[in-house]
């Protein structure tokens, strides 16, 4: 038992290190064709990476799914999960293939072939998220942790090789290309071959009922923390849009640098469930860890968010290090709500996913209909982070008693 605790600790920090690393890697990569491109094409080439990460969250659903199926003991269910969820993703990018051409109207994007070769790399992305989930919910990190950093490589090398030997005008195929290829090789490297018996019965049922809740979550994870970068892309001009995106960039950092504890969180609160243990310390040490993180960066970037901007990107980006702060204070409210949300999905209390859709869902309205400006897209989106964390703070207050109460939660399917 030592043993298995000391490689779980090895585990975690080699996980949270290639984390802090692939963050670092891939802000780097958004630096350089910031610094590059200009913020007129880099418009284009962040609006694909930002169409990527909306796919990641519902990947992310997945992943989390086959954790929680794993740290209960359900792996004879996994042969199921994985034919059910690669069938979905590919009658998925059909649809989407289909609907590509007006989506790329609607987005200002060069050409509709963008998204198309995008799609072709869905089923391995999915697939290789699903693998992550076993390995998150075996408490695998290290090997979690390499998965990233493989994804991370190969996206690096293939991005700013073809960058570099294209003209800036394919800047947005490049992009596409980079991220398909390290799904597809990061899949491959790192799959897991299955064994043992499909198993399609009530059981399995009761599982795609927690997909479907914590997919729904992921869908208020994309309205609230993506959107917005859409939206300005439709919304503005291509330069404005640029400039919007490279603020976005840095001040979605207090997410990516906080979202380590959720991927901890989950496994763990499980375990401790399953065993009887207390698992409210757990949820308020990770509370205050994020609060902690996302108000140093929120603090650094009120004191030197210009200094921050001309750094990052240089001149042609000199004007929205003012609205950094705010960014990045959205970006910590969003980030203290999520660890409630995840944390009660975890106790099977839903609530918070439906709070967190409406919240998504009218941020999105906000925007299109007030969003006129800077000032105007961060304010609406500020008041309705503030407003989420507070009906989150007084749902847990309600519910807290019943938690701490809570020791042994039959599994699925048990």
């Amino acid at each position: 038992m030592a043993t298995d605790r000391k490689i779980k600790s090895e585990g975690k920090f080699i996980l949270v290190a290639i984390t802090m690393l692939v963050n670092i890697a891939n802000y780097g990569l958004n630096l350089l064709l910031a610094r590059w491109l200009g913020p007129v094409f880099f418009a284009e080439a962040n609006l694909i990476a930002t169409i990527v990460l909306f796919f990641s969250f519902i990947a992310v659903g997945v992943q989390l799914t086959v954790a929680k199926v794993v740290a209960d003991g359900h792996q004879n269910y996994l042969h199921s999960i994985r034919e059910d969820l690669l069938k979905a993703v590919k009658i998925a990018v059909v649809i989407l293939g289909i609907s590509a051409y007006p989506l790329a109207i609607f987005l200002n994007l060069s050409s509709a072939w963008l998204l198309v070769v995008l799609y072709f790399g869905l089923p391995f992305y999915f697939l290789m998220c699903f693998d992550r989930g076993q390995y998150q919910g075996k408490s695998h990190f290290a090997t979690l942790g390499y998965t990233f950093l493989c994804e991370m490589i190969i996206r690096l090398v293939c991005t700013l090789g073809l960058v570099w030997a294209l003209p800036y005008a394919f800047a947005s195929l490049s992009v596409v290309i980079g991220f398909v290829a390290s799904f597809i090789i990061t899949q491959y490297v790192f799959r897991i071959k299955l064994t043992g018996t499909n198993k399609h019965n009530s059981e399995v049922k009761s599982i795609y009922t927690f997909l479907k809740v914590i997919t729904l979550y992921e869908l208020s994870q994309i309205l609230i923390n993506n959107a917005d970068v859409v939206l300005v892309n439709h919304l503005f001009e291509d330069e404005t849009a640029g400039l919007y995106s490279a603020l976005a960039i840095l001040g979605k950092a207090v997410f990516f640098a906080t979202g380590i504890v959720v991927t901890v969180l989950f496994p763990k609160v499980i375990e401790r469930k399953r065993l009887g243990l207390n698992h409210q310390a757990l949820f308020y040490k990770s509370l205050l860890i994020v609060f902690g993180i996302g108000m140093s960066m929120v603090i650094g970037s009120a004191l030197a968010g210009n200094q921050v901007i001309l750094l990052a990107f240089g001149t042609q980006y000199a004007g929205v290090g003012q609205y950094l702060w705010q960014y990045a204070l959205l970006t910590c409210l969003f980030s203290c709500s999520n660890v409630f949300v995840y944390y009660h999905m975890t106790l099977q209390s839903y609530v918070p996913v439906f709070i967190s859709v409406i919240a998504g869902s009218l941020q999105v309205v906000l925007v299109l209909m007030l969003g006129h400006s800077f000032a105007a897209v961060l304010g609406l989106q500020l008041l309705v982070m503030f407003v989420l964390l507070s009906v989150l703070m007084v749902y847990h207050k309600i519910t807290s008693t019943n938690f701490s109460n809570q020791k042994i939660v039959a599994p699925i399917g048990a």
